[in-house]
């Protein structure tokens, strides 16, 4: 009798952590980080930039889902091709399950590579510091316009740049206009409401004192309250 007793809670043991592994299915918050490669940053910036992200790892939850994208000088990337370099659903770390069960191994093996992954993916971000153009509002349209964004009802989007944006049409390096004076062009209209349900975070990267004012700022501020973001702070670093 005892030993059909130990037999059946191995078992259970074993359903249990299967169970436990199978939970991250469905994805509970997304946060996604966005990087602009092309700001003219030190050295120590970089790795603050990196220290920030892993940071951000950390406070994530099984079942949360953490993308990365990039932004660049190239407008036809932005549109055409997200430059997403990350996106991937927090696996449980295997604390839970029963250390003797195979299965709980394997969870904790898939932590493991999904550790490694990301460590590698956040090593690999390069910085084009003589890019001439930089499409911050470009890439924020378009990733509030994807599949993966959309389908998540809470978000998190974090910025790491220093806000300046510089296409043909907007350029916070010239005199530019306010966001009321945008709010009624083709430039604007798509974005309203698009970040429902969203914080934003925005790391300000400082290279350009002159240029990254209260006004600049305000700007940003405005900008996303129109895109009915949750909430909006500005860090400075």
């Amino acid at each position: 009798m005892l030993k059909h007793l130990v037999i059946l809670c191995f078992l259970f043991e074993c359903l249990s952590c299967n169970n436990f592994s199978d939970s991250y299915m469905v994805p509970n918050q997304e946060t996604i980080i966005i990087v602009d490669r092309t700001d003219p940053l030190t050295t120590n910036q970089q790795i603050r930039i990196l220290q920030e992200i892993n940071l951000l790892k950390d406070e994530l939850r099984t079942n949360d889902i953490i993308a990365i994208y990039e932004v660049t000088g190239t407008l036809e990337v932005n549109f055409k091709n997200p430059l997403l370099i990350y996106n991937q659903l927090i696996p449980p770390n295997g604390n839970n399950c029963n250390e003797l069960t195979t299965t709980c191994n394997y969870v904790e093996e898939d932590f493991k590579n999904f550790e490694d992954s990301f460590s590698k993916t956040i090593g690999n971000i390069k910085f084009d510091k003589s890019s001439n153009r930089s499409y911050i509002l470009e890439s924020i349209r378009m990733i509030s316009k994807t599949k993966e964004f959309t389908s998540v009802k809470n978000k998190k989007v974090v910025i790491f740049s220093n806000m300046l944006q510089n296409s043909e049409t907007i350029s916070h390096y010239r005199n530019y206009k306010s966001i009321s004076e945008l709010q009624n062009t083709s430039y604007l209209l798509d974005i309203d409401g698009s970040l429902i349900d969203t914080e934003v975070q925005i790391y300000m990267l400082l290279d350009r004192g002159d240029l990254q004012t209260k006004k600049l700022k305000q700007w940003w501020l405005d900008y996303f309250n129109i895109t009915k973001a949750t909430t909006t702070t500005i860090r400075t670093f």
